[in-house]
C-alpha cells in the first residue's frame, strides 16, 4: 500500500501556454441566438433607412405639399423635389399654390426653391431653415369689381343666399338684438365685399391681432403648467427645454420676383407689373416672439414705367403686448393713375395719366398706434373728383382744391401728420394745402382773366376788321382800348388810334359811342 487514496479525484493538467480554450457545447447556441437578434435588429434599422433613402425625394415632396397646403390654406403642388440628407439641402421645382374654392385660381408660383435645413432640429420634429432662396416667385394682386383686394385672379366664392322667414316687426337686420349668428356673419361678409385696399389691410391687422391673442393664451397655459410642475413635491427632476417654433425660416431671399396688380373694377384697365424685385425676409416663424422681430428689405421697379422705383427696409415685431413696426419706404416717380386700384374709394381724388409721386414714408407704429410724418412730391398733377357730390376734402372746399391742384401741377407736402390708431387714423395737413389753395386760386383767376381778355380782343379785332380803317372803326378801337384798360390800339395804317384826329368829337362822346358799338358787336355783353 502506498497510502494514496484511490477515491481522490485525479488532477487536471493545465492547457499548454498559447493554446485557446475550447468552447463548451451550451455556449454555441447562445451566441447564434445573439447573432440572429443583432442581425434582425440591424435589418429593421437599415431597411427602413434604405427605403427612405431610395424614396426620399417622393417622401419630401409629399410632406412639403401636405404641410404647405395646411399652412397656406391652399393647394400646394410641386413638379419635383430633391433631398440631399448629407448636406441638409432640399430643392423644390415648379412650385404652385392654387385655391380649389375658386377653380384652382393661381395664388403663388415659383420656378425653384432651395432650402438649407437644420438637421439637428429636423430630428426633433422642428422645421428650421437656415436659408431659403426662391427663384422668380410670382403673385397677382387683384381689385375685384366689388372693391375687395384678393390674391389671384378670381373673386372669392359667394355663399348661397339663405331665405329667412318673414317675422313681424320688420327684418332681423333692423333689430340687431334679434339677429342670429348666421345673419351677423352674412352682414359682415357683405361689408367685407365692399372694402378696398385700406380696409383689407385693416382686416388683415385684425387677423394678426386675433392670432397674437390666441398665441398669448397658449403661452399663458404653458406657463401655468410649468409652474404647476415646479410645485410638484414628488422630487423628480424637471428640465426646461428651449422653445423652438414648429417652422422657422432664419433667412429668405427672393430673386427676380414679379407682382402683377390688376383692376377688374375698371373696364379696359391695363395691369401693372412690379418686376426685378429683390425681397429679403429674416426670422419668419410661427412663434415670432421667440425668434425676434422680422427683418424686411424690398427693392423693385415697374415695367410700365422703368424710372419708378420702390425701396423698403425695416423691422416688424409681433410680440404680444409689444407690436412694433419700423419700416422706411422710399419711392420715385410712382404712376399714381396705375396705383389707383389699390386705394380707390379711400381717396376722394382720382389721379389721371401722367401724375407721379416721390415719397419718403417712415412706416412706424407701436401697439398699432401710428405717428407718421411722410414727405410727398406730387408732379404733373392731373386730378378730378372721384365723386362729384364731394363738398370738402380735409376741411377745404373740394372743387377749389381740385382746381388749385390742376393749376399748380407740382406740390411738395412736408407738413403732413398722420396719427392715432391704424384702424381710425387722423390727418393734419398744416398750412401747405391752404397756401396751395390760395396760390391755385390766384393762378386760376389769372388764367380765366387772360382767357376773357383774349376773347374780348379777338371779338374787338374782328369787329374792327369788318368796319375797316374808317373814322368809325378808329372810334370803335379807341372805345375798346378804353374798356379793356390796355391803352390805345394801333390802327391799320400804324397810327395811334387813341390820338385825337382833327374834327373828332370830344373824348366822352367817342367813348360812349364806342361802348354802344362794342356792346352790339359782343352780343350785349
Amino acid at each position: 500500500m502506498t497510502g494514496r487514496d484511490e477515491t481522490q479525484t485525479p488532477q487536471q493538467t493545465p492547457p499548454p501556454a498559447g493554446s485557446q480554450p475550447q468552447e463548451t457545447t451550451p455556449d454555441r447556441p447562445r451566441r447564434r441566438k445573439g447573432l440572429v437578434r443583432w442581425s434582425v435588429l440591424l435589418v429593421l434599422i437599415v431597411l427602413p433607412l434604405a427605403l427612405l433613402y431610395v424614396f426620399k425625394d417622393a417622401v419630401a415632396r409629399q410632406l412639403v405639399e401636405r404641410g404647405g397646403s395646411a399652412l397656406l390654406d391652399a393647394r400646394v403642388q410641386l413638379e419635383g423635389a430633391r433631398l440631399d440628407p448629407f448636406a441638409g439641402r432640399l430643392t423644390l421645382e415648379r412650385i404652385r399654390a392654387t385655391d380649389p374654392a375658386r377653380g384652382d385660381d393661381e395664388l403663388f408660383a415659383a420656378d425653384e426653391a432651395v432650402a438649407d435645413l437644420d438637421l439637428a432640429m429636423l430630428l426633433r420634429g422642428r422645421v428650421v431653415i437656415d436659408r431659403l432662396e426662391l427663384a422668380r416667385p410670382r403673385g397677382k394682386l387683384t381689385r375685384q369689381r366689388d372693391g375687395s383686394i384678393t390674391l389671384g385672379q378670381q373673386p372669392p366664392p359667394t355663399p348661397p343666399p339663405v331665405i329667412e322667414p318673414e317675422t313681424p316687426g320688420g327684418s332681423p337686420e333692423s333689430r340687431p338684438e334679434d339677429m342670429t349668428l348666421e345673419q351677423w356673419r352674412r352682414k359682415l361678409e357683405e361689408i367685407a365685399r365692399k372694402r378696398d385696399m385700406v380696409d383689407s389691410v385693416k382686416q388683415w391687422l385684425h387677423k394678426v391681432q386675433r392670432w397674437l391673442a390666441e398665441r398669448e393664451r397658449e403661452r399663458e397655459q404653458q406657463r401655468e403648467r410649468r409652474e404647476a410642475g415646479r410645485m410638484d413635491p414628488s422630487g423628480r427632476a424637471r428640465y426646461v427645454r428651449a422653445r423652438t417654433p414648429a417652422l422657422w425660416i432664419r433667412e429668405m431671399v427672393c430673386r427676380d420676383a414679379e407682382i402683377e396688380i390688376v383692376d377688374r373694377g375698371a373696364d379696359g384697365a391695363e395691369p401693372l407689373h412690379l418686376v426685378d424685385t429683390k425681397l429679403r425676409l429674416a426670422n419668419v416663424s410661427t412663434d415670432p416672439w421667440t425668434t425676434g422681430p422680422i427683418e424686411i428689405e424690398l427693392e423693385g421697379r415697374f415695367a410700365e414705367q422703368p424710372e419708378a422705383v420702390v425701396h423698403a427696409a425695416g423691422e416688424l415685431a409681433l410680440a404680444p403686448g409689444g407690436q412694433r413696426c419700423t419700416i422706411e419706404i422710399e419711392a420715385r416717380r410712382l404712376p399714381l393713375d396705375r396705383l389707383d386700384p389699390l386705394v380707390h374709394d379711400s381717396l376722394p381724388i382720382r389721379f389721371g395719366p401722367g401724375s407721379t409721386v416721390d415719397l419718403k414714408l417712415p412706416l412706424r407704429f407701436e401697439n398699432f398706434e401710428i405717428d407718421w410724418r411722410p414727405w410727398l412730391l406730387l408732379d404733373r398733377l392731373n386730378v378730378s373728383l372721384r365723386d362729384p357730390s364731394t363738398t370738402t376734402i380735409a376741411g377745404l372746399d373740394a372743387r377749389r382744391l381740385v382746381e388749385a391742384l390742376r393749376e399748380v401741377k407740382t406740390i411738395e407736402l412736408a407738413d403732413l401728420h398722420v396719427f392715432g390708431s391704424v384702424y381710425a387714423p387722423q390727418v393734419e395737413t398744416g398750412d401747405t394745402l391752404q397756401r396751395l389753395l390760395t396760390e391755385g386760386a390766384k393762378r386760376f383767376a389769372a388764367k380765366q382773366a387772360a382767357r376773357l381778355e383774349a376773347i374780348a380782343r379777338e371779338r374787338a379785332g374782328e369787329a374792327a376788321h369788318k368796319l375797316g380803317a374808317t373814322e368809325t372803326g378808329r372810334r370803335v378801337q379807341q372805345a375798346a382800348g378804353a374798356l379793356l384798360g390796355v391803352g390805345g390800339a394801333k390802327s391799320g395804317n400804324g397810327e395811334d388810334a387813341t390820338s385825337k384826329p382833327k374834327g373828332a368829337e370830344p373824348a366822352g362822346g367817342i367813348e360812349e359811342k364806342g361802348k354802344r358799338v362794342l356792346r352790339g358787336l359782343l352780343g350785349g355783353e
